[in-house]
């Protein structure tokens, strides 16, 4: 666990370029944003400052609200649905990369490569988890909805969450196995809730630890930000900038790191 943690800091000072992949989110999100700025802005306009939202019941105003904002609605889907594809597919550069550090193979624009060739299953496994998500919000929504008129319903809500937390955990290294052991997505899911069984609360100490490590990253970046703000605006949000990117390298080195020697371990 602490071996990851410490691989990953190291990996990132032996080559800094490795913040480079952290850089497509962003770039990939203000272009999105930039494209749906109408609808979105409109979107948090309206209910924001206009309070312009259904008047319904809490069971129908999904319905209502669809039939109101569509098109907000559906840009706001597809940035949902972007922010996903880009998410993975930076995850599993920094797999394929710590996987050829540990082959003595390191090679950041092979690794990049490596996400066009296997772009079909990066883009079924986010179109999973975009399903998924939509599932469990019109789930949870339902159940809070029958909350208001069975109080005891709120128990069942609160049950929903617990399992849900349970299912990303065992989920949270798909991306890893797909990227390091060259599968499919449907297979780097199965793969992903096998790696986790008999390690589970390891597991998630382990996602915690690297999530405080990357809130006290941020953080920093964040107070740095602020301060050199009152200097040059912009040198404080390149400051941020370069902070957000070690964050995100840093936490999907360790999980990559983390994978490969717990998989490892386990297959010897």
């Amino acid at each position: 666990m602490i071996g990851a943690i410490i691989k990953a800091f190291k990996t990132i000072v032996k080559n800094p370029l490795l913040l480079l992949p952290a850089l497509i989110l962003p770039a990939v999100t203000f272009g999105l944003l930039f494209v749906l700025q109408e609808p979105l802005f409109n979107l948090l306009v309206d209910i924001l400052f206009l309070e312009r939202v259904p008047e319904s019941t809490l069971l129908a105003f999904p319905i209502h609200l669809l039939a109101m904002y569509p098109i907000e609605l559906a840009a706001v889907a597809v940035m949902v649905l972007a922010s996903s594809i880009i998410s993975i597919a930076v995850g599993f550069i920094y797999a394929k990369y710590a996987n050829s550090i540990e082959a003595d193979k390191a090679s950041l624009s092979g690794s990049i490569k490596a996400v066009f060739e296997n772009k079909n299953s990066i883009l079924a496994l986010a179109g999973f988890l975009f399903i998924v998500i939509l599932f469990v919000i019109g789930i949870s929504w339902l159940l809070l909805a029958a909350s208001t008129i069975i109080p005891q319903i709120l128990l069942v809500v609160i049950l929903l969450f617990i399992l849900l937390a349970y299912i990303f955990v065992k989920l949270t290294f798909s991306v890893q196995a797909m990227a390091v052991e060259n599968i499919k997505a449907k297979e780097a899911l199965s793969k992903s809730w096998a790696f986790t069984n008999k390690r589970f609360w390891q597991v998630l100490g382990f996602l915690i630890l690297t999530t405080i490590i990357y809130s006290i990253i941020i953080a920093i970046g964040d107070f740095v930000d602020l301060t050199l703000t009152e200097i040059n605006e912009d040198l404080g949000t390149l400051v941020f900038v370069i902070f957000w990117t070690i964050g995100v390298s840093f936490s999907n080195l360790a999980m990559a790191f983390y994978f490969i020697k717990k998989d490892i371990a386990k297959t010897v």
